[in-house]
């Protein structure tokens, strides 16, 4: 417990402080590439978000990185006419980490950048990359959030994304970065050199494994939280569905080896299993129940003041101190949940079932 309240005390402290930057002076060119599977009902928006960003089209390209997409989207990219720079190219094997490969080798610029087919990139989003890596960077992350739609599911979620935005930013401030979204991600192509993304398999994950292939290598990363360039993406319209994005994300979590993130999961873990078995246990037990809700209380503030700052940024801390309570209480069922489907079954993604 008291190594976990270290960590959530680290991890408020080094949030980064938000605010809108100064100047959006065109800087470095960039190579935006999307890999997408069966998006068209998403593509629409995300290339009026592109439209509008504030950063001249002559300065970047889009490449979309299909993966045999059978609903209408590799249609709707080839009879694209607006003023973007948009390639669309279709994957020769199967799975995202292929898309990707492929994609990056067709890239133009010496500067890479990715989001998902299913995210809505804010109007700044390539103009911070592209001025973080003019003054040195060499790997950009950035705020993911996830859109408010006052149901339980999507606070639930909402939550526990920024509880991972808080984790990732404060990894990026140990100058090895320990956490990475696909959503928003960016580093030099002569960095990427050194990736294989495993293309063999098609399973997720490739935001950790090219983060887990370059990190030694990383010299200066940055984590943007302007609210004009932060990456917003849908809530899912189910628990399972929720459930079953999660349990990739938890067997994407096993390839982790930053000594950061295996305190957290170590001294998380164990915290949350105490407050699991603590309220099962309750009924049956003779103990005074005193010290042990004093420090699930002090655990669940510490965890409240972690997610706060980026649910404040995103714009999505409406009523929270209403619904944390209810979520510091579910969370560690969701958490063992997740982890469990995880490590031990399989999962469906984009139609394909995958082991």
């Amino acid at each position: 417990m008291i190594l976990y309240f270290l960590l959530l005390l680290f991890i408020r402290m080094r949030w980064p402080v938000s605010g809108k930057r100064k100047s959006e002076d065109p800087k470095l060119p960039l190579s935006l590439i999307i890999a997408c599977r069966n998006e068209a009902r998403h593509l629409p928006r995300l290339l009026a978000a592109l439209e509008a960003q504030r950063f001249p089209p002559e300065l970047f390209e889009v490449i979309f990185a299909d993966d045999h997409s059978d609903d209408g989207g590799p249609l709707l990219l080839r009879n694209y006419r607006g003023p973007l720079s948009l390639r669309l190219l279709s994957s020769s094997g199967e799975g995202k980490k292929k898309a990707l490969a492929e994609g990056i080798a067709a890239a133009r610029y010496a500067h890479c950048l990715f989001t998902d087919a299913d995210c809505l990139p804010g109007p700044a989003f390539l103009s911070a990359v592209s001025e973080a890596f003019s003054r040195g960077h060499d790997w950009v992350g950035g705020q993911v959030a996830v859109n408010d739609t006052n149901t339980f599911i999507a606070r639930f979620e909402s939550y526990d994304q920024a509880a991972l935005m808080a984790i990732t930013a404060a990894g990026y401030t140990l100058g090895k970065p320990a956490l990475a979204s696909g959503a928003f991600m960016a580093l030099p192509r002569q960095l990427l050199a050194a990736v294989s993304l495993n293309a063999g398999k098609r399973d997720a994950g490739s935001d950790i494994e090219i983060l887990e292939s370059v990190r030694e290598n990383l010299q200066s990363p940055s984590f943007i939280t302007d609210p004009d360039a932060l990456v917003r993406t849908d809530a899912h319209n189910s628990l399972r569905s929720f459930l079953g994005q999660r349990k990739r994300w938890a067997r994407t979590g096993l390839r982790i080896r930053h000594p950061f993130i295996l305190a957290l999961i170590t001294a998380g873990g164990l915290s949350q299993l105490f407050q699991l078995l603590f309220f099962v246990s309750l009924p049956f037990s003779a103990l005074p129940p005193g010290i042990p809700l004093f420090l699930i209380a002090v655990k669940a503030g510490l965890e409240a003041l972690v997610i706060y700052a980026p649910l404040k940024n995103a714009g999505s801390a409406k009523n929270f101190l209403l619904i944390f309570p209810f979520v510091a209480l579910l969370y560690p069922l969701y958490l063992f949940s997740a982890a469990f489907l995880g490590i031990f079954t399989g999962y469906n993604w984009k139609g394909r079932s995958l082991s």
